[in-house]
């Protein structure tokens, strides 16, 4: 795996890093949990369930622009329906893509990694980001496992507020949700996603 690839370098904006960490009675028990942890991150339509009913959901949508009830590939989309008003661009949702998704071992270390960034809504003609974050910002979620440790990380970098898109009501509402994801709203809902994904 090629972490500076799944990890891009933090130049503007906030960075976040957050890391949730179990230790298993034994190895075959940490590999079960990771296999579980796994497949969980692998359905984001599933990881409301693991935050809370006042997250976020999320929907997977295939490059046909299908919504899907699969394990998430590389070039998906993912539908954001957060709480409270959506953005014009994203006809009431935020929009990212599946950027990169890797798993590999190395010297003992199992991991898996998905990386989103902002995408415009890929439903509609328009190129505008859909997402309370500029493009360029990105969230990476791993699974990590070493003998019987198991953890969960989360990176985010260059979030930067999304508020010129020339559409003032967007402009008003990314300001508001990116403030609060700046005000730590969306690392409690990253720290509560990673407690649930090693459960």
């Amino acid at each position: 795996m090629n972490k500076q690839d799944l990890i891009p370098p933090q130049n503007e904006g906030k960075q976040a890093d957050l890391l949730e960490k179990k230790t298993l009675p034994d190895e075959d028990s940490a590999q079960q949990t990771f296999s579980t942890a796994s497949d969980r991150l692998l359905h984001p339509q599933r990881w409301q369930e693991l935050c809370g009913k006042a997250g976020a959901a999320f929907a997977v949508i295939s490059d046909e622009l299908q919504q899907v009830d699969r394990p998430l590939k590389e070039g998906d989309y993912l539908r954001i329906d957060i709480p409270g008003p959506g953005t014009g661009a994203g006809e009431g949702y935020d929009w990212v893509r599946v950027a990169m998704l890797q798993s590999g071992e190395e010297a003992g270390i199992r991991r898996l990694g998905i990386k989103l960034e902002p995408s415009a809504n890929p439903e509609s003609r328009g190129d505008a980001t859909a997402h309370f974050f500029k493009a360029g910002s990105s969230s990476t979620l791993e699974i990590i496992l070493e003998g019987n440790i198991i953890e969960a990380h989360y990176h985010g970098r260059n979030e930067v507020i999304n508020n010129e898109t020339g559409k003032l009501g967007d402009d008003l509402r990314n300001t508001v949700v990116g403030a609060g994801a700046k005000a730590g709203l969306s690392e409690a809902q990253w720290t509560a996603l990673l407690k649930g994904l090693i459960a």
